[in-house]
């Protein structure tokens, strides 16, 4: 919500003070992306860190913080 109310006073008319549909649907698509971007591996890395008490001890990855987890995955699966 923060970014899209940043393109929001960049993108709107200054003269007219509004905001063509077009460019308020492509704020929407641009702060959406960068919120999954954003949120999505955390989420992950929360799940996986919740779960790893819940494997066998020799499966567990024994996370010690959110930036751990969020570096061996991606060094594990990519960034991708």
């Amino acid at each position: 919500m923060g970014l899209y109310d940043v393109l929001k006073h960049k993108w709107t008319d200054p003269d007219t003070n509004t905001m063509p549909l077009v460019r308020k649907i492509v704020a929407g698509l641009i702060s959406g992306a960068v919120g999954a971007a954003v949120g999505n591996p955390a989420d992950v890395a929360m799940v996986r860190m919740q779960a790893d008490g819940r494997l066998p001890i020799e499966q567990r990855r024994n996370y010690k913080s959110v930036v751990d987890a969020l570096s061996q995955m991606s060094k594990a699966g990519g960034c991708r």
